[in-house]
């Protein structure tokens, strides 16, 4: 007797990056697993007839900041099935985990953050819900000590008892974000990389960018990884004093042939989005950043800065856009096979700061295969949907092993699956007006339920599941 699917694909290209699939086949689902993928048909209580579109595993978007019900309609639109907020993290890990069980549209982790438990420690502040990001940075604000201050040996104790307490709680990793803390010291730094050796977990980290020269801040946290044995990955390698990527992305290379564990990202736009009231924008942030006050433009308004402006709003705070990344460095690292991508998005609808709010939290994953596979020719298909797919599981299935059902479409893998049409799919969140959703996915399924369908978003609908460390 035949088996009857829950679901079943047919006709689609089916694209697997880890067997290189590239086929015309029919995908059988069944409770929330792809259990069968065949030429031959398939019988389903639902049969989707997906001719002339990609079959391919679900997006894995490894560095988001957010996770709101509006933040997850604008990610699923994009194909992304899975969201990881890897760099900066959080401190309360079960309180996060708890909030977001029950009310996600895609799956859910998170590291647990350095820069909190510096707050934490250094503020002091006492966390009684889970911190979101805009809140963190509001917190820096209020306590720069956090930000520039050297720690004591009894504060980094405490740092590392909340970063232990976390990991213990199930986060993914530590999340360092030295761009913003630059009063981290040699012991501080030694002694997270110790715990996260202690914990065989990962640190990701947003490497220092008020060097006097940035190969010194990538010099740094290789150092301390390959002294420590600790695997490590580097956010939005495009982001940092953006005329050296190339050299940036050249030591990473120079790193794993040295027997580093080292991986990086990039979001594929030309401007990055920060917070004005952050470190990054201390002392002379200009030569630091080879920007001026015209090229960034505040979020709450899209009005460019002036020093008068600038000055003004980082008195209140917020999020800005600097337009900063040169259109050849994103190519270079997009043609890159193993650069991951990733948003790096904020939240949508949070109030007055992300209102406007930098399209890449809408659109990084179909822009990839609109403008860079389609429309440019840079990469091929198969190599981009690896970038966004396999890469960003293999990088967290170390820290939870469930990761190695996603990121395929394999017989056994999640039903974690968006199904876009390679001729049309296209972002179209622009800078001027970032609240579109992009356009040519069809379908996307998070573990077997749909939360797009014949291109519709669909309300509602949470079947996203925690992405936690397993220990």
């Amino acid at each position: 007797m035949s088996t009857e699917y829950d679901l079943v694909l047919a006709n689609g290209r089916v694209m697997d990056p880890e067997t290189n699939l590239d086929a015309v086949r029919n995908v059988g689902i069944l409770d929330g697993t792809v259990t069968a993928i065949t030429k031959s048909p398939l019988q389903g209580k639902e049969v989707i007839d997906v001719k002339g579109l990609v079959v391919a595993p679900g997006f894995i978007d490894i560095n988001q900041h957010g996770f709101n019900k509006e933040s997850d309609k604008y990610q699923v639109t994009d194909g992304v099935t899975t969201s990881l907020d890897i760099e900066n993290g959080r401190l309360l890990i079960d309180d996060w985990y708890k909030i977001h069980e029950g009310n996600s549209m895609v799956n859910f982790g998170i590291t647990v953050g350095q820069i909190a438990a510096r707050i934490a420690v250094m503020g002091p502040y006492t966390f009684e819900a889970p911190a979101e990001l805009d809140e963190i940075f509001d917190l820096m604000g209020k306590f720069p000590n956090t930000e520039h201050d050297a720690s004591t040996s009894e504060q980094v104790e405490q740092i590392v008892a909340h970063l232990q307490e976390g990991l213990d709680a199930g986060a993914l990793g530590i999340g360092i974000g030295l761009g913003y803390t630059p009063g981290v010291t040699p012991f501080e730094m030694q002694a997270m990389f110790q715990v996260a050796a202690k914990n065989n977990v990962p640190i990701v980290v947003h490497i220092r960018e008020l060097y006097a020269d940035i190969m010194n801040a990538i010099e740094e946290v290789i150092g301390y990884a390959s002294v420590a044995g600790v695997s490590i990955h580097v956010n939005h390698i495009t982001s940092y004093n953006q005329a050296r990527a190339p050299e940036l992305l050249n030591r990473i290379k120079r790193a794993q042939g040295e027997g580093v564990s080292i991986t990086t990202e990039l979001y594929p736009y030309d401007a990055y989005s920060t917070y004005i009231q952050s470190s990054l924008f201390d002392g002379d942030w200009q030569k630091a950043t080879g920007i001026t006050y015209g090229d960034l433009e505040w979020v709450a308004t899209g009005e460019r800065l002036t020093p008068e402006t600038f000055e003004k709003y980082r008195k209140i705070g917020g999020a800005v856009v600097a337009f900063a990344i040169p259109s050849e460095q994103v190519s270079l690292c997009i043609a890159d096979p193993d650069v991951i991508v990733s948003s790096d998005g904020l939240e949508y609808h949070r109030g007055v700061k992300t209102d406007h709010p930098h399209p890449r939290g809408a659109g990084t994953f179909s822009r990839v295969l609109g403008m860079y596979v389609r429309e440019r020719q840079l990469i091929e298909l198969m190599t981009a949907l690896r970038k966004m797919t396999l890469l960003p599981a293999q990088r967290v299935e170390t820290v939870d092993p469930q990761m190695k059902k996603k990121g395929r479409v394999q017989v056994g893998s999640d039903a974690d699956i968006t199904v876009f049409d390679p001729n049309t799919i296209i972002d179209q969140a622009t800078y001027q007006n970032p609240l579109v959703y992009s356009k040519g996915i069809a379908h996307v399924l998070v573990n077997g339920t749909f939360v797009v369908k014949n291109s519709q978003l669909l309300e509602n609908v949470f079947p996203g599941k925690p992405i936690r460390r397993s220990h």
